[in-house]
């Protein structure tokens, strides 16, 4: 696995790395608010501390306002391995031939509900204006290193690039 604390080819304009394990942004479904309907994620339980925890640290880590011209996220969730993927005993350390190379599971979530998860935090956060600014969008899911690696999100955004 990449190191997620390290820098960018380019200078970052947002650099920040949230430790926990990343949720994503579930399936709306509706709910009966007294007389009117209303919508909640499915997941709401585990969406609900994930966001709070990218928003609290993206505003910490957020400079003097949002950004507001387009912009390129680079977003690495990482989630730790299960203990079914080590050997036991002297080999515990040891990662099995059959566990896979990367996060890939319905346990992990999919990348683009963990980035839309991300992203709506950190419009919450005020660290961009809209995410619609994102005009390119880079993620993975990776593996953190060995079995007590810390889980967590790592995002950073800087100006885009122009292409032709």
């Amino acid at each position: 696995m990449i190191n997620p604390h390290t820098s960018a080819r380019r200078r970052a304009a947002f650099d920040v790395w949230i430790p926990g394990r990343p949720a994503p942004q579930g399936s709306m479904t509706p709910i009966r608010k007294g007389p009117r309907l209303g919508v909640r994620s499915a997941n709401d339980k585990i969406l609900k501390p994930w966001r709070a925890a990218v928003s609290s640290a993206a505003a910490d880590a957020r400079g003097a306002g949002p950004l507001t011209t387009p912009v390129e996220a680079m977003i690495d969730f990482v989630f730790r391995r299960p203990a079914a993927h080590y050997g036991s005993g002297r080999n515990a350390a040891i990662l099995k031939p059959s566990s896979p190379s990367a996060p890939m599971n319905r346990g992990q979530g999919d990348i683009d509900k963990l980035c839309r998860a991300a992203l709506d935090a950190l419009t919450d956060a005020n660290v961009i204006t809209d995410d619609a600014i994102i005009v390119q969008l880079h993620a993975r899911k990776l593996w953190a290193d060995g079995p007590a690696g810390a889980e967590g999100c790592r995002i950073q955004l800087r100006p885009a690039t122009r292409t032709a």
